[in-house]
C-alpha cells in the first residue's frame, strides 16, 4: 500500500446487491446523469439495496463510472446489481467521488478490472484498492462537488 494510503475497505463499507422478491424504480449509475430525476428511471427487479443520500456508487460492469448521491428526500429506488455501494466511514463521500472520478481514480480503477469481452471489477480487489488521503477539509470537496456537478 502506497503511503498516505488506506485501502477502501479500511474508510468505506462496501456493498453488492443482491436480486430479492417485487419490483421497483432501479438505479443503474450508467443510466442517469445530475440532478437524479426519479421520474426518468426504470422499473425493474428489486435488489436488497435502497439508494441513500451520500451513497457513492460504482459501475462494476463495464466502464466504473461513478455517482455521489446528493439529493436530500430520495423515494423507494434499490441499486441495480450491476452497481456497488460505497458507504463512507472515514472520509467523505465528496472527496471518493472526486477522487474515484478523477482521471487517477479511473486509471486506478481500470487496473483492478479483469475479464476480456465484459469487464468487471471484483469486489476483493475493490476492497484493497488504494484511496490517497484527502488533503484538505471536507466543505472543500463538496463545495467542488456542487460546483462541477450540481451546478450545470
Amino acid at each position: 500500500m502506497k503511503e498516505n494510503c488506506v485501502a477502501l475497505s479500511e474508510a468505506a463499507e462496501l456493498i453488492n446487491p443482491r436480486r430479492k422478491e417485487g419490483v421497483g424504480l432501479v438505479f443503474r449509475v450508467s443510466k442517469v446523469s445530475y440532478p437524479l430525476n426519479p421520474e426518468s428511471l426504470p422499473e425493474g427487479k428489486a435488489t436488497s439495496y435502497l439508494l441513500k443520500t451520500g451513497d457513492v456508487v460504482l459501475q462494476n460492469v463495464g466502464n466504473p463510472d461513478v455517482y455521489l448521491v446528493s439529493d436530500a428526500a430520495l423515494p423507494e429506488i434499490y441499486v441495480s446489481t450491476y452497481d456497488v455501494v460505497i458507504k463512507c466511514r472515514k472520509i467523505s463521500p465528496a472527496y471518493l467521488f472526486l477522487y474515484l472520478a478523477s482521471v487517477e481514480g479511473q486509471k486506478a480503477l481500470k487496473s483492478i478490472q479483469s475479464g476480456t469481452m465484459v469487464k468487471h471489477i471484483v469486489l476483493s480487489d475493490l476492497r484493497k484498492l488504494a484511496i490517497p488521503l484527502p488533503d484538505k477539509a471536507d466543505e472543500v470537496y463538496e463545495k467542488e462537488f456542487e460546483e462541477t456537478y450540481l451546478k450545470r
